[in-house]
């Protein structure tokens, strides 16, 4: 064999057997140019998406997922038509001083007045269950949680029945609950707390601040019960 033919069989090995190897390159060039595509692609897709496919795509991967892992969302529109309910009656009977409502992130807030217990007790007065009666009537048929807080101001209470604020808030936000029950309210979607004097709303200094602190509230969560 020649020393040509040997240096052109060399040269080959050396290409892997027919020049490929020079070329691979290219392949890989062409690899990361359809990647780059196909993102742009994408961010283009992102940035012009249609709301009716994605709110489409968005229902059909919610309905897969077990609706009792995941609670259900109390609809905006439900609770701004108690409020609105609500405020109309209260309006109507001149109550609006002593019941207050306020939508929250965490739902509708409805708060009641102590004027409405009997002054160191819990015991709720007519007046009182007259708004009780008209708020169950308004959330008896939906679905949702419901939470009832009482507050009272910092003067100390000392009785036998009630040794400390503690004790009336508690008892104050159960006689709410019991009533509720009576109502028709299911009283599993309800829980009771009490906070005595360590949630104002305002500084305890004056006496209509006071007043203000002494209050119970009625909470509509924004979940349903699952």
């Amino acid at each position: 064999m020649s020393a040509k033919s040997r240096f052109q069989e060399s040269h080959e090995e050396e290409d892997g057997g027919g020049g490929h190897k020079g070329s691979l390159w290219m392949i890989s060039y062409i690899d990361l140019l359809s990647l780059l595509l196909a993102f742009f692609v994408l961010l283009f897709t992102l940035s012009t998406v249609d709301k009716n496919k994605f709110k489409a795509v968005t229902e059909s991967i919610t309905g897969a997922i077990d609706a009792k892992e995941v609670p259900n969302l109390f609809k905006q529109e439900d609770l701004a038509k108690i409020q609105s309910e609500l405020d109309q009656h209260f309006t109507s009977h001149k109550l609006q001083d002593r019941v207050r409502m306020e939508m929250t992130a965490e739902g509708l807030r409805i708060t009641m007045s102590a004027r409405f217990f009997k002054i160191g007790e819990d015991e709720i007065l007519p007046e009182g269950l007259e708004v009780l009666k008209e708020i169950s009537k308004k959330i008896r048929y939906y679905s949702y949680a419901l939470r009832v807080e009482g507050h009272t101001d910092n003067v100390p209470i000392l009785t036998e029945r009630y040794p400390n604020n503690w004790y009336l808030s508690s008892a104050r936000s159960s006689s709410v609950i019991r009533y509720l029950i009576r109502a028709g309210v299911n009283p599993g979607r309800m829980s009771a707390v009490g906070y005595a004097e360590y949630r104002p709303v305002v500084p305890n200094d004056t006496q209509e601040n006071r007043d203000r602190n002494r209050r119970v509230e009625l909470i509509v969560l924004r979940f349903k019960e699952a």
